[in-house]
């Protein structure tokens, strides 16, 4: 489990960060979709050998599916393999990751006996946020029509049904852009995708450039495209896209989480230099009061020997 403030979404499988390999419409020879055009279809394999992957920004993920039969299946953490913990509903949970840093799992079928299937409905994230405690936060949604977000190129067309914004906007043009400004702590770009779907390339403020490949093996109008790390939530960010070929970029809307108060991971004082600086500044008060004290004792006595001689 996360020990910060997570910003939980789960990953529907049409996504440009999921990749089923060898995609077929056979489960005998790959991986195969319950449904050709939806959003929350199944993909089942019985093939040696096929894998499926996702890469992630977060402290927890897990494969929602089951394994029927007799089936070996490995798990893989980052190219090391990983023991399999699985729950109810579950292929496979993993807790306590590194959240800055971007992670690639991987489930693939070792061995299987004729009738059995491993299946796989979604992905489920705790995503990375820039907070190490648990804090109150904010989940919105920003649809690509709203007025914040600037397009130069990108075109308006109507979305498919099912999809977050009514409105889509769609590049087949190398150096199409769009921005937004926003303030928050981790971000996450959804849209349209298929086997046609081009490249997109994503910056966050003056950050390097990523650049993603947003196709999908079957067409679904809500995909996920892209998956920030987590930043601090204390300026104002902009989010740039840029279509980075001639095929086809959607957005549908943006969504973003916003943890209202963090504590640095990166600043972490040691108990001892913390009761070490308490007791040097009670020594520090201390000599202050008798220095003061010496000072005030001989402004008195020169005070009282003036006094003295005025007086005689």
């Amino acid at each position: 489990m996360s020990t910060g403030t997570p910003y939980p979404f789960n990953v529907s499988l049409p996504s440009a960060l999921i990749h089923a390999v060898p995609f077929t419409s056979n489960t005998s020879s790959g991986w195969a979709a319950s449904c050709n055009e939806c959003a929350n279809g199944v993909w089942s394999t019985n093939a040696v050998n096929s894998s499926i992957s996702f890469s992630f920004y977060g402290w927890d993920v897990a494969f929602d599916g089951q394994v029927q039969g007799d089936m070996s299946i490995k798990l893989a953490v980052d190219g090391i393999d990983t023991s399999l913990t699985s729950t109810p509903g579950s292929i496979f949970e993993l807790k306590g990751l590194e959240p800055f840093k971007q992670h690639l799992v991987e489930l693939s079928v070792h061995s299987a006996s004729s009738g059995s299937l491993l299946s796989v409905s979604q992905a489920r994230v705790n995503g990375s946020t820039f907070s190490d405690l648990r804090q109150d936060r904010a989940i919105w949604d920003l649809p690509t029509n709203d007025g914040s977000v600037t397009w130069n190129g990108f075109q308006q067309q109507p979305s498919a049904s099912g999809s977050f914004s009514p409105t889509t906007y769609v590049s087949s043009k190398a150096g199409d852009t769009g921005s937004v400004q926003f303030n928050g702590s981790a971000v996450t770009i959804y849209g349209p995708c298929s086997p046609t779907s081009g490249l997109l390339r994503v910056q966050l403020d003056s950050n390097e450039a990523v650049t993603v490949n947003t196709s999908s093996p079957i067409t679904s109008p809500n995909c996920l495209l892209y998956q920030t790390p987590g930043f601090s939530a204390l300026s104002i960010h902009t989010l740039s896209v840029t279509s980075a070929d001639q095929n086809p970029v959607s957005i549908n809307h943006f969504e973003f989480c916003r943890v209202f108060a963090f504590a640095s991971t990166t600043n972490n004082v040691a108990p001892g230099a913390i009761v070490g600086g308490v007791i040097g500044g009670i020594v520090l008060i201390a000599i202050l009061i008798v220095v003061y004290s010496m000072r005030s004792r001989k402004t008195r006595q020169k005070v009282n020997r003036a006094f003295s001689m005025f007086c005689s």
